[in-house]
């Protein structure tokens, strides 16, 4: 599995974990020892305490420091028996850092793309606007005036232009 599994007894001891649990945990002794004792972040420990007193399972994306820092979408699931207590608890462990990390530079790009974007049209708007504002009726003014909206209509037709090739 891709994600990390540990099973804990209704005494809070670790009692099965997968191999990729203990490369998140960065630990090579889980099994047979209290789950705080293993677990190292505070916020984890407090959703296992939390299914343990709720009965409900607990989902709650983690920022675990240590081995390395990862970011987790953490499931806590308790396993209740016939009269309705927990008998132990499953815990998933998915690393999610590099979705994030995908997440942040998307969001970072459409930031620049959609500020080099305005760049030319506030430019064009803005000399366009000059222009029907009575700045046609001097020549020069003119002719500087529809220089600059052609260099600024190709500098956007540029940006688009990388855009699409980037998108490819």
């Amino acid at each position: 599995l891709v994600s990390g599994v540990m099973l804990i007894n209704a005494d809070k001891q670790v009692i099965m974990t997968n191999r990729t649990m203990y490369q998140i945990l960065g630990e090579t002794e889980i099994t047979g020892k209290p789950f705080y004792e293993v677990i190292k972040s505070f916020a984890l420990s407090q959703l296992i305490d939390a299914t343990f007193e709720t009965k409900t399972m607990q989902q709650k994306e983690i920022i675990l420091y240590f081995p390395r820092e990862m970011i987790l979408d953490a499931s806590v699931s308790p396993i209740l028996g016939e009269d309705g207590e927990i008998t132990g608890i499953i815990l998933l462990l998915h690393d999610i850092t590099q979705i994030r990390h995908l997440e942040n530079v998307r969001s970072e790009f459409v930031t620049n793309v959609s500020h080099e974007l305005k760049t030319p049209v506030t430019a064009l708007k803005g000399f366009a606007e000059t222009l029907l504002d009575g700045a046609m009726y001097d020549e020069t003014l003119l002719k500087k005036f529809l220089t600059i909206i052609k260099e600024e209509s190709d500098r956007l037709h540029r940006l688009i232009m990388d855009i699409l090739a980037l998108s490819r």
